[in-house]
């Protein structure tokens, strides 16, 4: 196990921090698109409903689950 002094764990654990508020913000940018997209299109085309930017955060959330449950690896391994 990797040991690690206090100004090497404080600065991890900033990195850490700053990649998580990094990526939460490009899932809100990316809500916000979608939102976007989904209030252009929608209602013009199939005379759908318009949504809201929280709305349009649980429909990012819920498509990233369905996403990830199909996502195939296509990792290879070999066997010796």
């Amino acid at each position: 196990m990797k040991s690690y002094t206090g100004a090497t764990l404080i600065a991890t654990m900033m990195s850490c921090l700053i990649i998580l508020a990094l990526w939460a913000c490009l899932g809100l940018l990316v809500s916000w698109v979608l939102m976007w997209a989904w209030n252009l299109l929608i209602p013009t085309l199939l005379h759908g409903p318009t949504i809201t930017y929280l709305m349009a955060v649980a429909l990012y959330f819920v498509l990233s689950l369905i996403a990830g449950a199909f996502k195939c690896n296509t990792s290879v391994t070999q066997k010796d």
